[in-house]
C-alpha cells in the first residue's frame, strides 16, 4: 500500500492470518493495530471524535480540544488534532508513561499533569473544570 501522508495509515492496519491449529478449519485472524501511526488502535477512535465533530459542528477552527487520558487515546486524539491544526490539552496524572506524555508533546499537544494519587479520576475533574473556563472547547 502506498500512501501520501501518514494519516492515511490510520484505519488502514494490515490483516495477518495467524498460523496456529484451529479445530474445525477455522482461520484465526488478528488485525495488527500497531501499525497505526500512534501506535495503537486508539488513533482511529482520536480520528474519529475529531472528525465527527467537524462534521457535526461541534468543532470549529477555534476550538480547544480538552481530554483526561492515561495515554493511547491522548495520542490518538494529538494527531488528528495536528492534522486539523486544533489546539490538544491533554490531562494526564504525573506519574503516568513518561514515554507517552513525551510523544503526546512532540504531537503538539500541551500536558497537564494532575497528582498521580488522584488517578484518572482527578485528571476528569480538572479537565471538567478546564472545559468549563476554556470558551470554545
Amino acid at each position: 500500500m502506498l500512501v501520501n501522508d501518514t494519516y492515511q495509515l490510520i484505519g488502514h492496519t494490515p490483516l495477518l492470518k495467524v498460523g496456529i491449529a484451529a479445530p474445525n478449519d477455522v482461520n484465526i485472524y488478528a488485525k495488527l493495530e500497531m501499525f497505526n501511526p500512534g501506535g495503537s488502535i486508539k488513533d482511529r477512535l482520536g480520528m474519529a471524535l475529531i472528525e465527527r465533530g467537524i462534521a457535526q459542528g461541534q468543532i470549529t477552527a477555534h476550538t480547544t480540544v480538552i481530554e483526561p487520558t492515561a495515554g493511547n487515546t491522548g495520542i490518538g486524539l494529538a494527531i488528528a488534532a495536528l492534522k486539523y491544526q486544533l489546539p490538544v490539552k491533554l490531562i494526564v496524572p504525573e506519574k503516568f508513561s513518561f514515554e507517552k506524555q513525551t510523544l503526546m508533546r512532540s504531537l503538539g499537544a500541551t500536558v497537564i499533569n494532575t497528582p498521580s494519587e488522584q488517578g484518572i479520576t482527578g485528571a476528569i475533574a480538572y479537565a471538567k473544570r478546564l472545559a468549563a473556563e476554556t470558551a470554545n472547547s
